[in-house]
């Protein structure tokens, strides 16, 4: 019976010390990702703007690289990108369609921060544009309203539905930002990689687990001392 108990003990200690060892094993795997992915993000941030090609198939390719795009906005249809906040003021980002040659696919820019009170000031330049920018890619983060095409109401930029919004068949799967500057609104907005890298914690803490795992189960398979014989 005690070799039986000890024998489940043991089983249980194994399966568990495998379960720590293998979720520390996947976080520092998980950590050389996303210590390739912020290199990759950090070296095209320092990398010169290229001119962006007339369709895209890979935005993953393109995300925070700089690139220049030339064209006409369509000052028909702007999209205010609300809620936003900058030093202490609420307002949207400004967003609206660049259209460029002939045989290549329209982007979205977003021109930045527009406090409410000036919306009614700010107007979309008319003549031809040569812009530099981010290359973002859109996407909705858990807590983000969805978007209400109907009343115009846009709280992420979902550029298929703000294409088919303005009259157009697509877009590109990507957006350009343009950059902060100290010219009044829009303000531009200094787009940067949101991306968290918490793995070697995270390793560190499962690993650290399996270590006291261990510690406990070998005091635990000490043999307790026999108590002395009581004297008369």
């Amino acid at each position: 019976m005690k070799f039986h108990k000890k024998s489940k003990i043991f089983t249980s200690f194994i399966l568990m010390q495998a379960i720590l060892l293998s979720l520390g094993i996947w976080q520092v795997q998980r950590l050389a990702w996303k210590e390739d992915l912020l290199a990759r993000i950090e070296a095209r941030k320092a990398a010169d703007a290229v001119l962006l090609p007339a369709a895209i198939k890979t935005p993953e390719d393109w995300e925070y690289r700089h690139a220049r795009a030339a064209g006409t906005f369509d000052a028909a249809h702007v999209f205010w990108l609300k809620p936003r906040t900058d030093n202490g003021k609420v307002g949207a980002h400004m967003f609206v369609l660049l259209r460029r040659e002939a045989g290549e696919l329209p982007v979205f820019i977003n021109r930045g921060f527009v406090p409410d009170d000036a919306r009614d000031k700010v107007t979309v330049p008319d003549t031809a544009q040569a812009l530099e920018g981010v290359v973002q890619i859109p996407h909705k983060s858990t807590f983000t309203p969805d978007n209400n095409p109907a009343k115009n109401d846009w709280y992420w930029p979902d550029v298929q539905a703000m294409a088919t919004a303005a009259g157009y068949q697509t877009a590109l799967p990507v957006i350009v930002t343009l950059p902060p500057h100290d010219g009044g609104y829009p303000a531009g907005f200094a787009a940067a990689a949101q991306i968290r890298n918490n793995h070697l914690q995270y390793a560190l803490f499962w690993f650290g687990m399996a270590g006291i795992l261990m510690l406990v189960f070998v005091l635990s398979q000490r043999e307790k001392p026999a108590n002395p014989a009581k004297t008369e």
